[in-house]
């Protein structure tokens, strides 16, 4: 079969989050299954810089095309790809179906009109995207009215990774017949040497820590794990890593009024090598996140040996409900979140209730079955695609 898929940022542009990173490792899969898949992409990296060849070559081909402007699609995600036309009605052409990653933006609309135009099926995978959730509301619900109902009605199938997002597409009245729940994968994740982050960052092997990795934005509850530190009086420190989506200007100026900042470390983005020796270090890692229909981080937490808190309402929490190795919290309640975290601290990680939960993450989110499953979905979508 020949995939086309739609993406506007792509691995390794790391500030882009989970959906970049499961776009590629499926895409990996799929050409493991003996399929042709070429990815359209942008040439996105971070706030400041454009994509440039860093020794990470993919097996499948990759189309970039350039941005007018990066700043604006790292802090808008707003996403302006220039003569992306030519290249969308050449890659459809050659191609048998086209599956797009995330809604709401020209590269993926421009995608899905043309292969509607050209008689080509399109999958549309949300990654959480699909309803109006966080920032820009107004804005997604113009964009809605003028162009995403568009591509919804004429979606051939959708993608949900989870029970949650199923739901959540649900109450955006896409019928449920067209829904196939297919949860991301997880790649391998490397032995990290014992140390290395805290010797790094100066945290004493005597010293408990307490890892935020992830995105820097309010719907990430980052807000609300620096209230439930304060309350902690162990010898701890707290890590903040991830990239600053505008608002850690607001958390620095809370670490400032609660008197932690001598307790507060912040990172910045890591790359794959630094996230998962912080995450082989941490004691546990909190990911207070509220709407993360799926969740990367957690996993990839758990499978680094270290347990995990999330919160309670989203397709995350139904997760690590089901794999273990992690307490559920309702989110925006930070007294019952420092509680859980204390607890945690005091219990230690345990070594069977770890070991369980990592048999079942690599059992269920294996990518070489989960591309099988798509695979199918693909084929499911042609055959009623036919006239």
């Amino acid at each position: 079969m020949r995939i086309l898929i739609g993406i506007p940022f792509l691995y390794p542009a790391l500030s882009y989050g989970g959906a970049a990173r499961s776009a590629y490792e499926l895409s990996c899969a799929l050409h493991d299954l003996g399929h042709h898949v070429t990815v359209m992409t942008t040439d996105v990296w971070d706030a400041s810089r454009r994509y440039s060849p860093n020794g990470c070559e993919p097996p499948f081909e990759v189309v970039r095309v350039p941005n007018l402007s990066n700043k604006i699609a790292y802090y808008f995600q707003f996403y302006t790809p220039l003569g992306g036309l030519k290249h969308a009605e050449r890659l459809l052409a050659e191609s048998d179906i086209l599956h797009l990653h995330t809604f709401r933006n020209l590269l993926n609309d421009l995608l899905a009109r043309t292969a509607v135009k050209q008689k080509k099926p399109f999958v549309l995978s949300g990654h959480g995207t699909i309803p109006r959730i966080e920032r820009f509301q107004f804005i997604k619900q113009i964009y809605d009215l003028m162009i995403g109902k568009w591509q919804l009605n004429n979606a051939a199938g959708y993608v949900a990774v989870s029970g949650a997002e199923r739901k959540a597409m649900r109450r955006m009245k896409i019928p449920s017949e067209k829904i196939k729940v297919i949860p991301n994968g997880i790649g391998e994740v490397p032995i990290s040497e014992t140390g290395n982050f805290r010797k790094k960052w100066g945290l004493a092997p005597s010293e408990k820590m307490i890892l935020f990795l992830g995105k820097i934005t309010p719907r990430k509850g980052v807000q609300h794990l620096v209230r439930a530190f304060s309350r902690i009086r162990d010898q701890a420190r707290l890590v903040i890593a991830g990239n600053d989506m505008g608002y850690a200007s607001r958390i620095r100026q809370l670490v400032l009024e609660l008197r932690l900042q001598d307790r507060v470390v912040w990172t910045g983005l890591l790359d794959d090598q630094r996230k998962f020796e912080a995450l082989s270090d941490a004691d546990i890692t909190v990911y207070p996140s509220v709407n993360e229909v799926f969740g990367l981080v957690p996993l990839e937490s758990i499978l680094s040996g270290t347990p995990v808190i999330v919160c309670d309402d989203d397709g995350c929490g139904q997760i690590i409900r089901k794999t273990g190795a992690g307490d559920l919290v309702p989110w925006g309640d930070s007294s019952v979140l420092s509680y859980t975290i204390s607890k945690r601290l005091q219990e230690g990680k345990k070594a069977d209730e770890l070991l369980q939960a990592q048999e079942k993450i690599r059992l269920h989110f294996n990518w070489h079955l989960i591309a099988r499953e798509m695979t199918s979905f693909y084929q499911s979508c042609l055959r009623h695609a036919l006239p």
